[in-house]
């Protein structure tokens, strides 16, 4: 048995034993002994408006465990996974540390993290199933759900009101993309497509003209209607999942089959103007973006503007409306030399109590679904209804991390060609699958 199987086995077995204990009454000398025993536990993560909820929530867990002293550390993410990946090897690691779902697999095969029920039990937690299934493989949970994000639709609320559209009901299909314009007029949308249509009514030039009017100028844009930069994983991953182009793993992605040319043949159809350099995030805070298809991750950054927005669906495609989801897990150092403190700081990250902090901040949508109330509380309260951002229709999920965004990062180049129109679709969709299977190593 090597160091880390060894620590891994001691630190299950001494948890097990904190964990069998907790029923017990304390002794005469309970002060005193908690006193002389105060344990210190780390726990490490990479967001500064997250750390601050945490605090928060062990104020709350030292209430109860006054013996525990939990110390909040705040990594930069562009260095965590190194620095992770660093101080493991050297033993240097907190106890408790946020970790992504591309990440989790590989720490629990080296060791380097506790089996979540195996250490805590079975009945534990009660968190939302597609988060709980990003840190599952080989039918262990290596990490206790924390946070989970889902992709959605924010809407300037003004502007789409302007024009009526309902941004809860818009709807898509790829059959639009393929229809032609008829002489003297603008093309007719599927049926079943309104997107388009909406996209257009809200793209707005200098001089007022929107994108379906003759004279509108494409390169003097006042207002965006949708996206100008779809080179963007929340954009187009709902598209392709809702036409069957994601397993519902996340693994496995094709960019050549017939629901990727679906999928981004109408998203290349789907713009009435070029890209811009802008970033969309700012356009939507300056009000010039009516429609922003991005992740529940965003609703945080936009507090502060002065734009009033809401939250809708990703637009319906022909069969389920499919959100792409993605997560955060807090994963026990399987070294940690504090094994029964660190205990109970991961039950208290288990459970509702303890991602109530985060929920009443708004940092991201708990993944215990106890706490999601409060979540949709706290964003009522600021004048914002998220429920899409809670309960989407239906789920696919994704993998996140250093790997997933390397191989994700690895296609922009190639579809920001495509949409410019640079690139035919098919030859573009094969150099990204390339591209893809390169960054894999595959």
């Amino acid at each position: 048995m090597d160091r880390r199987a060894r620590a891994r086995a001691g630190a299950a077995l001494a948890i097990a034993a904190v964990l069998a204990a907790c029923g017990e009454p304390a002794g005469d000398n309970a002060g005193t002994d908690a006193t002389a025993s105060m344990s210190t536990v780390t726990f490490r993560l990479w967001d500064d408006a997250a750390a601050a909820a945490y605090r928060e929530s062990f104020d709350a867990f030292n209430a109860v465990h006054r013996d525990i002293h939990v110390e909040v550390e705040v990594v930069p993410e562009a260095g965590y996974s190194d620095r992770t990946a660093s101080d493991l090897a050297e033993g240097t690691m907190a106890d408790v540390f946020w970790t992504t779902s591309d990440a989790v697999a590989a720490l629990a095969r080296a060791g380097d993290v506790l089996e979540v029920r195996e250490t805590l039990g079975e009945d534990v937690g009660d968190w939302e199933p597609a988060v709980t299934a990003l840190y599952t493989d080989d039918d262990g949970l290596w990490a206790v759900p924390q946070l989970w994000e889902s992709t959605v639709l924010l809407y300037n609320t003004v502007l789409v009101e302007e024009v009526g559209v309902d941004a809860a009901a818009l709807t898509w299909h790829p059959d639009a993309a393929r229809e032609k314009t008829p002489a003297g007029g603008a093309a007719t949308p599927a049926p079943a497509d309104t997107l388009r249509q909406a996209v257009r009514s809200l793209t707005l030039d200098e001089d007022g003209r929107t994108a379906g009017e003759k004279g509108f100028t494409a390169d003097d844009v006042a207002q965006y209607g949708f996206n100008t930069d779809l080179t963007a994983p929340a954009v187009w991953l709902p598209y392709l999942a809702q036409l069957g182009g994601v397993p519902e793993t996340g693994d496995d992605l094709s960019l050549t089959g017939p629901e990727a040319r679906d999928a981004f043949g109408y998203l290349a159809e789907l713009p009435a103007v070029p890209p811009v350099a802008t970033p969309d995030r700012a356009l939507f805070a300056d009000g010039r973006l009516a429609l922003f298809q991005s992740t529940s991750a965003e609703m945080r950054r936009l507090v502060e503007t002065d734009v009033e927005w809401g939250v809708a669906p990703v637009p319906g495609g022909p069969g389920e409306r499919v959100s792409v989801v993605d997560g955060v897990g807090a994963a026990a150092n399987a070294a940690t030399e504090n094994p029964d403190a660190t205990a109970e700081v991961l039950l208290w990250l288990a459970s509702t109590d303890g991602q109530s902090a985060l929920a009443s901040h708004g940092v991201g949508v708990p993944a215990a679904t106890g706490a999601q109330d409060l979540y949709l509380s706290s964003w009522s309260d600021r004048g914002v209804d998220v429920t899409a951002a809670v309960a989407p229709e239906a789920t696919v999920t994704a993998a996140s991390g250093p790997r997933a965004r390397e191989v994700l990062e690895s296609v922009r180049p190639i579809l920001e060609e495509m949409f410019r129109g640079a690139l035919p679709l098919t030859e573009a969709l094969s150099a990204a699958q390339s591209a893809a299977e390169q960054a894999l190593g595959s």
